[in-house]
């Protein structure tokens, strides 16, 4: 519960934690038939909670929002700015409309003097803003800081307290989000994209897994070895996918993968590789000693 805790609270991106590690709890639970898992993981996503309930509970008497930070509106923002048009804009709630007229204004007049990155026109000559996502996510993310910090930033009313300016951003964004489902769910879409591909071409430790684990392959391939893996696969997938699960969802519903983002979802996924080559190898050892190579 305290090492859950302050990784959340330190860095909100783990905040599905709880949820992954009390699931993983179970499985492990069910594969052992230990009685009463269920309840087990229960409790265990109880306690993994109590420190956000804790910390959300002080912020909401302190300053009046629940929540660990008043961070994730002005964080989220920039996906609704960038897909937003002129017709999205005039289409929001009233409650919401001016600041998507205010920061639809201002990303006209940062890409017009070229400090944000104008969506691409597609193959019919056009700017659409899916086929972007989905197939050229990495313009958006080479902007998005600059959007943040160039447009979005200068959104901040005089006298509107911080808490206050990033309530009405999340608003702002989730409607964004209503409005165009489409669009966000070309969002996500190309999120995900970059953030698997990331994690595996761009990553040191699991290129080398998975060169180890192609050799290691060839020469089992060669001796015609059927290596039974499963049993210690099952539980690194588990361990690898939880870990997954605990740091990589909130990076494309909410934002964009950065590195730092990528780099730490990643941590986990060459076990995988790993131990499937590792079993190749004791296998390959046992077979030669059973010949009397």
């Amino acid at each position: 519960m305290i090492a859950v805790g302050a990784a959340y609270l330190l860095r909100p991106a783990f905040l599905p934690a709880p949820f992954f590690l009390a699931a993983l709890f179970a499985a492990f639970s069910a594969c052992q038939n230990r009685p009463r898992a269920l309840a087990h993981a229960v409790i265990l996503f109880a306690a993994l909670m109590a420190p956000f309930v804790i910390q959300s509970g002080i912020r909401l008497r302190a300053v009046g929002d629940f929540n660990i930070v008043s961070f994730g509106g002005f964080q989220m923002s920039p996906v609704a700015g960038l897909m937003l048009t002129p017709e999205m804009a005039e289409g929001f709630p009233e409650r919401t409309r001016a600041t998507a007229r205010a920061i639809l204004s201002a990303r006209e007049a940062a890409e017009a003097a070229g400090t944000v990155v104008r969506t691409p026109l597609n193959s019919q000559g056009q700017r659409s803003f899916v086929s972007a996502a989905l197939g050229y996510f990495d313009i958006y993310a080479r902007g998005y800081d600059d959007f943040l910090h160039g447009v979005i930033d200068k959104q901040r009313q005089p006298g509107e307290g911080w808490v206050d300016f990033n309530r009405r951003l999340m608003a702002f964004s989730l409607d964004a989000a209503r409005s165009a489902p489409l669009r966000w769910a070309a969002w996500v879409a190309g999120a995900t994209s970059r953030l698997t591909g990331h994690m595996i071409v761009t990553n040191a430790i699991m290129l080398l897994a998975l060169g180890a684990l192609t050799v290691a392959s060839l020469f089992a391939a060669v001796r015609r070895l059927e290596i039974p893996v499963c049993d210690s696969l099952g539980g690194v997938l588990l361990v690898a996918g939880a870990w997954i699960g605990a740091t990589a969802p909130l990076t494309v519903l909410t934002t964009f993968p950065a590195t730092r983002y990528i780099d730490t979802a990643a941590t986990l996924l060459p076990a995988v590789p790993i131990v499937i080559a590792l079993a190749l190898v004791r296998g390959l050892l046992t077979s030669r000693i059973a010949a009397g190579d």
